[in-house]
């Protein structure tokens, strides 16, 4: 009788479990489920940026690539976000681009820790608050050559700078652009630059054509 009464208790037991399984199952599979709603939401598709072959002037194209909020919490008036971008300046004129500057127009009181291939030209050093734009000087390469000159060699004629920085105030999904970049030189115009990106998952970007006087983008 012991061994017929344990039988019976494993049996209960078993299909107790069994009875909880298939009441959970469909909760999981439920398509209504919070889960499954974020596992199915496909990712938006990135838009496509412009190409520089477009250009004949200088092309200009400011990328930012990532950020993280920062310590203190919840304490400042704003809270400050880290960030890392880049500004790639492209000479696509038929003249050697001498001395180049170019202005960023910062807006979000930010403060650059380290930026490569370049000096402020007003002489502020690194780290310096730029919150209200600021002119940038090429070094140790300040001039950038033409494909003329160059047979088409982009390490000649193009430049990257990156930066890394914090900000204040702009949180996720939104992004940290800079609401100006434009050459300084002499002999170019350069039209209110454009944004090309993809919504909070991908980095965003402004992109500008500085047009030579005498030859121009088309």
């Amino acid at each position: 009788m012991a061994i017929y009464g344990n039988f019976l208790l494993s049996l209960i037991i078993i299909s107790q479990l069994y009875l909880t399984s298939t009441q959970l199952t469909p909760s999981i599979l439920d398509n209504n489920s919070p889960s499954s709603d974020i596992s199915l939401v496909p990712a938006p598709a990135p838009a496509p940026a412009p190409s520089s072959n477009i250009c004949n002037g200088i092309w200009l194209s400011y990328r930012w690539r990532s950020g993280k909020k920062l310590h203190p919490l919840k304490v400042l008036p704003k809270q400050p976000y880290s960030f890392k971008s880049d500004l790639t300046i492209l000479n696509n004129d038929y003249v050697e681009l001498k001395s180049w500057q170019v202005y960023v127009g910062f807006q979000n009181e930010e403060l650059v820790v380290s930026a490569t291939n370049v000096l402020i030209t007003n002489g502020s050093t690194l780290p310096a608050l730029v919150g209200e734009g600021t002119v940038f000087s090429g070094f140790p390469v300040e001039d950038l050559k033409t494909g003329i000159q160059t047979a088409g060699d982009l390490e000649q004629m193009k430049v990257k700078i990156e930066f890394e920085g914090t900000q204040f105030g702009v949180a996720p999904p939104d992004v940290p652009l800079p609401h100006n970049i434009s050459l300084v030189n002499d002999g170019y115009i350069c039209p209110e630059p454009f944004q090309v990106g993809m919504f909070l998952i991908s980095s965003l970007s402004l992109f500008c054509f500085c047009k030579s006087i005498l030859l121009g983008c088309e």
